[in-house]
């Protein structure tokens, strides 16, 4: 008879078929639970859907699209800028001494100061003016402009605005670097043990200090000129003709500016002269000197021929040539 043997391998199979089942149905159950409360990030970290952070990173939020964006970034306050203002004023008034002082003491009621201040008085030749250099508080400027029109006729307003605020940071962090390196030379100082370390770091302290001196006081002026604003106002009188535009030249203006040119021409012409005469009087001293060798020699080579004409020798000759001659009669 016959023995019949069953294999188990097939049970076997079936066997890790169904561990492998419920492990993946675990694995499922488990990202379902992960997913309730929370997602994977690109970078491995955990995600709370909820609050839209990123738990691995606090600093990191998510936004409506998902995407993860910088917590702070929407609650950055907003960079102070730095602006330098600058500009003129053009008026005419019928009193422009007055009109500068009423707007000297409107300045500095804003509390600004006036720099510097130039008053012509009226005269037979010359109607009355007065200029002002104005420092107004950079947030004052457009109000301090608008109310000049209290004391005159406002003409021309120009101005200018330059941003400035990346040089104040360079400033800042400047003086913040010399500051913390001379606090240190400080310290090294007061901990050198002997005299010639001593001297090389006080050298070098007095170095660094210069420089933060210097830094100092550029950021001074700078800060100066950002916040108060420098106006440069010009009053003349309303009874002067108003300043002709540019492009606007008559025949007499031409005919002035080409006087002008010849003047200026001549003018050169007689410094040139002025400058070139000394050398001329030397060169014609030297030309006359020259000449007067130049002649001396010339006399000096015809003389010897008329010595020996005028000899006793050839007188004696002349006397026996004669003599021989009546002889000969």
């Amino acid at each position: 008879m016959t023995a019949i043997r069953t294999s188990s391998r097939p049970q076997v199979r079936a066997g890790w078929a169904v561990a492998a089942v419920g492990v993946m149905l675990l694995s499922g159950c488990g990202a379902g639970d992960a997913a309730t409360s929370g997602d994977v990030g690109a970078d491995g970290s955990a995600v709370n859907v909820a609050t839209g952070a990123v738990a691995g990173n606090p600093d990191f939020m998510l936004d409506e699209s998902g995407d993860a964006v910088l917590a702070s970034a929407s609650e950055a306050p907003a960079t102070v800028r730095e602006v330098i203002t600058t500009g003129g004023v053009d008026m005419a008034s019928d009193d422009p001494i007055n009109a500068a002082q009423e707007i000297a003491s409107l300045v500095e009621r804003a509390g600004g100061r006036v720099e510097s201040r130039n008053e012509q008085r009226a005269t037979d030749s010359q109607p009355a003016s007065a200029g002002l250099t104005l420092r107004i508080p950079s947030t004052e400027v457009n109000t301090t402009i608008d109310t000049f029109t209290q004391f005159g006729k406002v003409e021309h307003v120009d101005i200018n605005r330059e941003d400035v605020t990346a040089t104040g940071r360079d400033l800042d962090a400047r003086i913040s670097a010399l500051e913390t390196s001379t606090a240190r030379l400080t310290q090294l100082m007061s901990e050198s043990g002997n005299v010639s370390d001593l001297l090389r770091v006080e050298n070098e302290l007095q170095s660094r200090q210069a420089d933060l001196d210097s830094l100092r006081a550029q950021r001074r002026d700078l800060t100066d000129q950002v916040s108060l604003s420098t106006i440069n106002v010009w009053i003349r009188s309303s009874d002067s003709a108003a300043p002709r535009p540019q492009g606007s030249a008559t025949f007499v203006d031409g005919l002035r500016g080409g006087w002008n040119s010849l003047a200026a021409v001549a003018r050169g012409l007689l410094v040139a002269l002025g400058a070139a005469l000394p050398w001329l009087v030397v060169a014609a001293v030297i030309v006359a000197a020259v000449r007067v060798i130049i002649a001396r020699r010339r006399r000096l080579a015809v003389m010897p021929d008329d010595a020996t004409a005028g000899s006793p020798d050839s007188a004696v000759d002349a006397t026996d040539t004669s003599s021989d001659d009546g002889t000969d009669d």
